[in-house]
């Protein structure tokens, strides 16, 4: 039948056509033939983002020793081409830190790209220095951003919040791959992480929130791209409007198997993530409610022990302002205290490198910066 013939044309030029497309963005990986895809955002300063940017003017430079000069050539280099045998302590799970060596190199140069050295005590936190003046606590929870991964002991965050802070006995709750579903699980399972070496008995907390965050919380095509295992593991929760519960639904890899299935084929896409077209395409409003639902779960455990004065979510740079806005809303609902940062742009600020490269994760001079930020607004 002609009319059946031509229905079969048409969808094998389409698939060879889509085939054709997806193996020159995968070559284009490598080679790159055609410069990165940019999408232009515009967004109008809210008082945070105003009170944000003026405090960019009044930071300390941080001092030479920890200033790294900008290595653009190394952003080049894809994962495939970096040796990460080394980049986690051997044995390290998802829920604990262990003391020890990572390193990044380069395969074909044996180049190293970054080394540090974690020190971590036998609750799981990383090491912070030790205020013998200090009355109230001041915990520091997030991911990699918060607990230092590529940098020293003394060069992340919340070890440099403890020297601008002597009143204040900081502890590191941060931990590399975790969401705010993995934080209320383990608070909820009263981990020594949270709930064991602390003296004081009331002070503040500060959540860091990272792009991430979401994707960890619901299952999206760059988490199954970039964390893969670590993904489906995690705790999936569910928001129930009508009795205004959480439900813990078991693990993400216990969802749909359909989704799952279709999250995997996007993520592997080289097309899809050179137009950065990640699913989910745009965040729901029910996305946002969960966030800050599971959120007050994790505040709501830790007030079990301990009297908090101030809960702050600081929203790190560079934060899609559609993601913002959405936070903002739903979290100010729940009676968090929003700290912006957002549109701090730290390469504009920095003498040398902002991101350990091809790591991406902050610099010891980014932290630097980022603990004054923090420290002004405490005061």
């Amino acid at each position: 039948m002609p009319q059946l013939r031509d229905i079969r044309i048409v969808l094998f030029v389409t698939l060879l056509t889509l085939v054709t497309v997806e193996v020159f963005f995968s070559a284009n990986e490598h080679w790159k033939w055609i410069p990165p895809f940019q999408i232009r955002h515009t967004r109008v300063l809210n008082p945070h983002t105003a009170w944000a940017k003026a405090q960019a003017s009044f930071l300390t430079s941080a001092p030479d020793s920890i200033v790294q000069p900008r290595l653009n050539n190394l952003d080049m280099f894809l994962n495939r081409e970096l040796d990460y045998s080394e980049h986690t302590v051997p044995g390290t799970k998802l829920e604990f830190c262990l003391s020890g060596d990572v390193q990044v190199k380069i395969k074909s140069t044996n180049e190293k790209i970054y080394h540090a050295h974690y020190t971590c005590t036998p609750e799981g936190r990383r090491v912070t220095p030790f205020n013998p003046k200090a009355s109230k606590f001041l915990f520091t929870l997030g991911d990699s951003y918060t607990f230092g991964e590529g940098v020293e002991d003394d060069q992340n965050y919340p070890a440099r919040l403890a020297t601008l802070l002597p009143s204040h006995q900081v502890y590191n709750m941060g931990r590399p791959g975790f969401g705010v579903n993995d934080h209320l699980f383990y608070s909820n399972q009263l981990s020594p992480l949270y709930f064991e070496g602390v003296r004081e008995k009331e002070g503040i907390v500060i959540y860091t929130i990272t792009n991430a965050l979401l994707i960890r919380l619901i299952l999206g095509s760059e988490g199954m791209r970039v964390e893969q295992g670590n993904t489906l593991v995690r705790p999936s929760y569910e928001f129930d409007k009508i009795h205004d519960e959480l439900i813990l639904r078991g693990k993400l890899a216990d969802t749909n198997f359909l989704k799952k299935f279709l999250l995997l084929i996007w993520s592997k896409s080289a097309t899809l993530r050179y137009f950065e077209l990640f699913w989910p395409l745009k965040y729901s409003d029910d996305d946002y409610l969960l966030f800050a639902k599971v959120m007050s779960g994790v505040r709501s455990n830790l007030m079990r022990k301990y009297k908090i004065q101030h809960f702050y979510i600081a929203i790190w740079e560079h934060t899609p302002f559609d993601m913002v806005e959405g936070l903002e809303q739903a979290l100010s609902k729940e009676g968090f205290e929003i700290l912006d940062f957002s549109t701090i742009e730290f390469r504009k600020l920095t003498k040398g490198i902002d991101k350990i490269p091809s790591d991406h994760h902050p610099s010891a001079e980014t932290y630097w910066l980022y603990a004054q930020m923090l420290a002004k607004t405490l005061h």
